[in-house]
């Protein structure tokens, strides 16, 4: 599942200079599907562990926000 092909790319001037190319890498598709649904479950059921007070690492919150909520406890 975490292999990849790696294939050079040309992307301008000479095609004999190895400077002129650019390395793309493919990927199984069904293996970053699966990754994104596991990730998915994964995060769903560690929010429910989590305290509502924690920001860091969490979509959809931040610093800001959590300077919000200490400033409307004071």
């Amino acid at each position: 599942w975490k292999l990849s092909s790696i294939i050079p790319l040309h992307k301008k001037g000479d095609k004999n200079y190895v400077e002129n190319y650019q390395p793309i890498s493919f990927m199984c598709v069904v293996g970053k599907v699966l990754e994104h649904c596991i990730y998915n479950r994964l995060v769903e059921h560690v929010r429910k562990l989590i305290s509502d007070c924690q920001h860091g690492f969490i979509r959809g919150k931040s610093c800001t926000s959590q300077l919000l909520s200490v400033l409307d406890c004071i």
